[in-house]
């Protein structure tokens, strides 16, 4: 029954605000869920319908191609922007992901690869998404360390056999001049160094050279957050994104566009709370990476 209202509800083509965005999010998730790796060939038709996604194919052809392999797409319409989500079909979640493309032309798109675990950061997601004028959005389906028939952590940005890694190569090819921002969070407790302790944000591009984009984003954003905003790998050097699968596949395909920004707890809460902060946040994004 929650399904039939869920497809019943995305046939619905009126704007939708960022609640109605987040509820329909935490539906196609699944907390419990469990990670099964797709197989070679299905990433590699997944890229497939990710370009043709992107390259805003007729959604007829596209909601039968998508359903070969058990994913499903439906129109949306989005703070005045149309476009589709693609998702897993009811009874198929098995860790593939929610996919939000959006007409428009900013080149910024967002991703929270660990919404379970890195608290906040799926919502915040939704929020920018719903606020701020962003190409689309990724979220993760099920959580990272959920086991399947997989023998290891369901992370899709640790290992190479997810529908995130078909979308970044997707992303490289189609999107060539564009950014991928990661959102994630971590604990102070955990960090090794004291700076990374005292950070608020450690913000890297999976290299030990970030370009100037970058560099300007973390300048700015040093004077919008009261917790230090530290930049990988010059003054700070753990969390710094070198073996996240997305950047490397980008970087394997040409494409310098990855950004992996990492909040601690303090700042996600602010984030969520304070409309102001995230519009802050979300104009320094769309002014230095656009």
């Amino acid at each position: 029954m929650k399904y039939t209202l869920l497809i019943l509800a995305l046939l619905c083509t009126a704007s939708i605000s960022y609640g109605q965005l987040a509820e329909r999010i935490h539906k196609l998730q699944n907390e419990e869920g469990l990670f099964v790796p797709p197989s070679r060939k299905e990433v590699d038709r997944a890229e497939r319908l990710f370009l043709r996604t992107m390259g805003w194919e007729e959604l007829s052809m596209l909601k039968k191609a998508w359903a070969s392999i058990e994913m499903d797409v439906q129109s949306i319409e989005l703070a005045n922007k149309s476009g589709y989500l693609v998702f897993e079909q009811p009874g198929c979640q098995r860790g593939r992901g929610i996919f939000l493309f959006l007409k428009s032309a900013s080149k910024v798109f967002l991703q929270a690869p660990h919404s379970f675990f890195d608290r906040g950061t799926g919502k915040i997601v939704s929020l920018l998404v719903t606020e701020g004028d962003f190409g689309g959005a990724c979220w993760n389906s099920v959580p990272r360390y959920a086991l399947g028939h997989y023998k290891g952590p369901a992370d899709t940005q640790a290992h190479l056999a997810n529908y995130f890694v078909a979308f970044a190569r997707a992303f490289a090819k189609k999107k060539k001049s564009s950014y991928l921002v990661q959102l994630h969070g971590f604990g102070a407790a955990k960090r090794k160094s004291e700076v990374g302790k005292a950070a608020g944000a450690i913000i890297s591009c999976g290299t030990g050279n970030p370009n100037f984009f970058l560099r300007t984003l973390v300048a700015s954003m040093k004077v919008q957050f009261a917790k230090p905003v530290r930049l990988y790998p010059f003054e700070v050097q753990e969390l710094g994104a070198t073996k996240n699968v997305s950047g490397k596949t980008l970087r394997q395909h040409g494409h310098p566009g990855f950004v992996h920004i990492e909040f601690n707890g303090k700042l996600r809460k602010r984030l969520l709370a304070e409309k102001a902060m995230r519009s802050k946040f979300s104009r320094r994004l769309l002014k230095f990476l656009n």
